[in-house]
């Protein structure tokens, strides 16, 4: 698939982590690094099912931020640190899905990082 997607376009970069929570990070620091988005706005979206995170896409662009993906049983690491990194720029962060998506333990472990 790649070889053929090479031939049509110049560049093709792939973007990947170890788990699906990995990878939102890296696509939301390298959309920040150049320019496309900001740490302003945080969406977050459980990993392993992705209606919460296709729909919530959709306004997190529209607010120029990123959505991060976890477990919706415990904060992904990756996740908790690139939140906890940027406490100083996020200005908004929402939580996509009720507690059966994002249980009240991960929704409690990502307030205590902005608080």
């Amino acid at each position: 698939m790649a070889r053929a997607i090479r031939k049509r376009v110049k560049t093709l970069d792939r973007w990947a982590g170890s788990r699906p929570s990995g990878t939102s990070v890296q696509v939301a620091a390298i959309s920040v690094l150049s320019g496309s988005l900001s740490w302003k706005y945080v969406g977050v979206a459980r990993a392993d099912i992705f209606p919460d995170a296709v729909c919530g896409g959709s306004l997190a662009g529209k607010q120029g931020g990123v959505i991060l993906l976890t477990p919706p049983k415990t904060l992904d690491p990756a996740v908790a640190n690139a939140m906890a990194a940027r406490t100083a720029d996020v200005k908004r962060c929402e939580i996509y899905g009720g507690p059966n998506a994002i249980s009240a333990g991960v929704f409690d472990q990502i307030r205590a990082i902005f608080h």
